[in-house]
C-alpha cells in the first residue's frame, strides 16, 4: 500500500474564495486515494508560512509576499500557486480564474441587459493586484463606443480605500441609469448603504455586479448584491490536478491555467433592466424565467406578439444573435453550471434546463463550447487544456 502523499495548502481560511479553493484540493486529493493535508494558520500578518521542520511532497499556495515565495521554492519540491497578486512570479506554476474571462462575461452580461454607461471600483491599491479585470471590461466597452467611469480608492486600510463623501458625489455625478462592477462584496456593501443614504435607487438608478464574492458581505448587505461566479471550487481541483501531474513527473505548465468563470449569479441589485424597447425587454424577462421550461421562438412570438421578422431585428439590432441564439445560451450557461456543481447525469440536467433530449443538449454543448459535457465536467491538464488563440495562456476551455 503507498505512502499518502503530505501536501501543504498554504491558502487562508478567512474568506469563502479560499475555503471554496481548499475543498475543491480536498475533493481532488478524496477522488485520487486522499492525501495528508496539512493547512497552517495565518500568523500576525495575515501570511501562511509552512511549518517548522515540515518536509513534503507538494505545496498549493497563494503566494502573497516574496519571503513566502522564496520558502515555497527552498523546499524544491512541486508547487502551485493560485494567487493573481502580482509579487507572484513565473518562478512557480500558477493555476487562476481568468479574469479576462471574468471582465468578458461581465461585459455580455450588462449588455444584454442594455446599460449604456459603466462604472467601476478596483482593488485598493496596497493589495498589490494587476487589475486585467478593468483593461478588458474597459476593452470591450470601447468596442462599443462606451467609457467606463473609474473611483479612485484611497490608502486608508481601515475604510477599504473609499471616503464616503467622495463617493457619493462620484455616484452622484454618474449619468444614469448605470452599471458598476465593484471588486469584492465588501465595497459592493459600502456602495450599496452609500446609493440608500442618498436615495439613489438600486437596481433601477445603480446596478452591483461584483467580481469577488463573500456570501457573508453580500448577505449583510441592505440589498443582495449579484456575483461573477468564478468557479474557486474548480480552481482548487484543478490546482491540486496539477500538482500531482507534476509530483507524478509530468511536465511543469510554461504559462498560467486559467478557470473560465461560470456564469453571473443575478441578485437584487442587477435586477433592472436598461432596455429600452419594451418589446426586446419583455422578450428577455420571458427568456430569463422559461428557458428551462424549453421555450422555442414560437413561445416568444405568442408571449410579446409581434412578427417574426421584427422580433428578429430586434435582437439582432440590439443584442448582435438571434431569438434562438439567446435563448440557446441562456440554457447552455445552465448547463454548465449543473456540469460544474453536480453530479447529475446528463439526461437529468436535459430535464431541468429545457432540452427535449440528452442528444440535443450534447450536439448543442459541443457546438457552443468546442468540448462535450464530460469533457467540461472533468475538465483538467489531462483532458481539456489548450492552447489558448493568442498562444500566451493554457486554459480549461469552455467556450466564453
Amino acid at each position: 500500500m503507498h505512502k499518502p502523499l503530505d501536501i501543504a495548502l498554504l491558502v487562508k481560511t478567512d474568506a469563502d474564495w479560499n475555503r471554496n479553493i481548499l475543498m475543491g484540493a480536498a475533493q481532488y486529493s478524496a477522488d485520487f486515494g486522499g492525501w495528508n493535508l496539512t493547512v497552517p494558520p495565518a500568523d500576525n500578518n495575515g501570511e501562511v508560512f509552512l511549518p517548522d521542520n515540515w518536509n513534503g511532497d507538494g505545496i498549493i499556495c497563494r503566494i502573497t509576499s516574496e519571503p513566502l515565495e522564496t520558502s515555497v521554492i527552498s523546499k524544491g519540491i512541486p508547487a502551485v500557486n493560485i494567487s493573481w497578486l502580482n509579487c507572484a512570479t513565473s518562478k512557480i506554476p500558477r493555476v487562476n480564474s481568468d479574469e479576462k474571462g471574468c471582465a468578458k462575461l461581465a461585459a455580455r452580461f450588462l449588455k444584454e441587459k442594455q446599460f449604456d454607461h459603466f462604472a467601476y471600483i478596483g482593488f485598493p491599491p496596497w493589495k498589490n493586484y494587476s487589475d486585467r479585470f478593468e483593461e478588458t471590461f474597459a476593452e470591450h466597452l470601447g468596442k462599443r463606443g462606451q467609457k467606463l467611469h473609474k473611483f479612485k480608492l484611497t490608502s486608508q486600510r481601515s475604510s477599504h480605500g473609499i471616503d464616503d463623501a467622495s463617493l457619493s458625489q462620484w455616484v452622484q455625478q454618474l449619468p444614469k441609469p448605470v452599471a458598476i462592477a465593484v471588486w469584492d462584496s465588501i465595497v459592493g456593501q459600502i456602495l450599496v448603504k452609500n446609493c440608500l443614504a442618498k436615495q439613489i435607487k438600486i437596481p433601477h438608478s445603480v446596478a452591483i455586479l461584483c467580481i469577488e464574492h463573500d456570501p457573508l458581505w453580500s448577505a449583510l448587505a441592505p440589498i443582495p448584491i449579484s456575483n461573477i461566479d468564478q468557479d474557486p471550487w474548480r480552481v482548487g481541483y484543478t490546482a491540486a490536478k496539477v500538482l500531482h501531474h507534476m509530483i507524478k513527473g509530468g511536465d511543469t505548465p510554461k504559462q498560467p491555467v486559467l478557470i473560465d468563470p461560470l456564469s453571473i449569479v443575478q441578485r437584487k441589485s442587477t435586477e433592472a433592466s436598461a432596455v429600452k424597447d419594451p418589446i426586446l425587454d419583455k422578450a428577455i424577462k420571458y427568456i430569463y424565467g422559461n428557458s428551462k421550461h424549453g421555450i422555442t421562438v414560437k413561445d416568444l412570438l405568442d408571449h410579446t406578439g409581434i412578427s417574426r421578422r421584427a422580433l428578429e431585428t430586434k435582437f439582432k439590432h440590439e443584442l448582435d444573435c438571434s431569438p434562438a441564439v439567446f435563448i440557446r445560451r441562456i440554457q447552455l450557461q445552465a448547463v454548465a453550471k449543473l456540469l460544474r456543481t453536480t453530479k447529475l447525469t446528463i439526461a437529468s440536467i436535459a430535464n431541468q434546463t429545457g432540452f427535449a433530449y440528452p442528444e440535443v443538449l450534447m450536439r448543442a454543448f459541443k457546438r457552443e463550447f468546442g468540448i462535450t459535457p464530460m469533457q467540461f465536467r472533468g475538465a483538467g491538464p489531462a483532458e481539456t487544456i489548450g492552447r489558448s488563440s493568442n498562444d500566451e495562456t493554457l486554459r480549461i476551455s469552455t467556450g466564453k
